[in-house]
C-alpha cells in the first residue's frame, strides 16, 4: 500500500508490518508510529562548545533522512522540554542557544523522511560552562609592593612615565571573568610618592598580544585626570566609557602621566608575570609623555600591577 493508505489504517495493530509502496521499504506498526525495517534512528553524540548559555547538540547522520527533530530538556527523562520536537533541518548538529549558565540539559534527535520519522536516538547531555560575572574581580595578587621606577606605573621620582601591560585572557577567565563590558579598574597603592600626577590618563584595548617590545597602539582612553593624588589601598579609576572585553582577547592597559616636578615613586602591589609583559619609559622633561615613545630609561620586565576591574557581563 501507499505511505497514504498506510496512514488511513484505523487503530493498526501494534506489530502490523505492510510494504510501502512509496518508499519500497517493509514498514511496522510500533504501538505508537510506523517505523521502518531500512531506516534506523540517528545515534546522538557528546555536546561540544559549550558556553554560558549554549551548547552544539551532534550526532551521527542517517541515510536517507531528509531533516531531523531535536527535544532538549533539563530532565534525563524528558518530563518537561525546553526544545520539543525542533525540525533542525537535514544537519547532524545544532547550536542550542537562550540556556541558563551552570546548567545540564539532555537532548535526544529523530531523524524523518517522507515514509517515517524514527524513534527517538539514545539521551546526550551537555552543560553550559560556570556562570560569571563583572561585578568586582581581582587578577592575581596579593602582589608585592614595589616603589622601583621601572616596576610602579606611578614613578613619581621622574617628570614623566608611559608603560603599557598585558593581562592574558586566560588569566581574566582564571579570575572568573566573562564576556562583558569593563567599567572601571583599581590599583592598589602601598605607600604615597609625591608629587601628585599631572594628566594621569590609562588606556585600554583587546589585542592579540602576548608580550611587548615597544608601544602598541590603538588604545582607547578610558580615564584622565588632569591631577591625581594617589591614596593609600585601592585606587578607583572610572571609565569614561565601557570598554567590551570579548572573552577571548587579552587585555593590553596603558597607564601614563606628564608633570614638570618630580620626588619619590609610589609604591603600588604588583605581581610577578612572565617576561615582556610589561614595557614602558621614564625620564624629566618630555613633552606629551602618552604618546612619547623615544624615552631614554625604558623598562621591559615581569612587573605587573594587581589590577581590580568593574564591569557587568553578558
Amino acid at each position: 500500500m501507499t505511505t497514504a493508505q498506510r496512514n488511513a489504517i484505523p487503530s493498526p495493530a501494534e506489530g502490523l508490518l505492510i510494504y510501502n509502496l512509496n518508499c519500497k521499504e517493509l514498514n511496522y506498526y510500533n504501538g505508537t508510529s510506523w517505523q521502518s525495517m531500512s531506516f534506523f534512528p540517528p545515534s546522538a553524540l557528546a555536546a561540544s562548545g559549550s558556553t554560558m548559555t549554549s551548547f552544539f547538540a551532534n550526532w551521527i547522520s542517517v541515510s536517507g533522512a531528509t531533516t531531523y527533530y531535536l527535544d532538549v530538556s533539563t530532565s534525563p527523562v524528558f518530563a518537561t522540554f525546553v526544545i520539543n520536537n525542533l525540525n533542525v533541518g537535514n544537519v547532524n548538529t545544532f547550536n542550542v542557544t537562550g540556556l541558563t549558565c551552570g546548567t545540564t540539559y539532555y537532548y535526544r534527535v529523530r531523524a524523518a523522511n517522507a515514509c517515517v520519522t524514527t524513534v527517538s536516538s539514545n539521551t546526550m547531555s551537555g552543560t553550559t560552562t560556570t556562570c560569571c560575572s563583572l561585578v568586582q574581580k581581582v587578577v592575581g595578587g596579593p602582589g608585592v609592593a614595589t616603589s622601583n621606577s621601572d616596576q610602579t606605573p606611578f614613578s613619581t621620582f621622574w617628570h614623566d612615565a608611559r608603560t603599557q601591560y598585558i593581562i592574558s585572557a586566560a588569566e581574566m577567565t582564571a579570575a572568573g571573568f566573562c564576556p562583558g563590558n569593563l567599567t572601571a579598574l583599581q590599583l592598589n597603592v602601598s605607600a604615597v610618592g609625591s608629587p601628585c600626577m599631572s594628566g594621569l590618563t590609562i588606556k585600554i584595548k583587546n589585542t592579540a598580544s602576548a608580550t611587548l617590545s615597544a608601544f602598541e597602539g590603538g588604545t582607547t582612553q578610558v580615564y584622565t585626570n588632569a591631577s591625581y593624588c594617589p591614596t593609600t589601598g585601592w585606587n578607583n579609576f572610572t571609565f569614561s566609557a565601557p570598554h567590551f572585553w570579548d572573552g577571548t582577547s587579552n587585555l593590553l592597559i596603558e597607564i601614563c602621566f606628564d608633570n614638570s616636578g618630580y620626588s619619590t615613586n609610589s609604591s603600588v602591589y604588583c605581581d610577578v608575570v612572565a617576561a615582556n609583559m610589561a614595557y614602558g619609559g621614564y625620564y624629566d622633561n618630555i613633552t606629551g609623555a602618552c604618546t612619547y615613545t623615544a624615552w631614554s630609561l625604558s623598562k621591559s620586565n615581569t612587573y605587573r600591577p594587581v589590577f581590580r576591574f568593574n564591569g557587568i557581563g553578558i
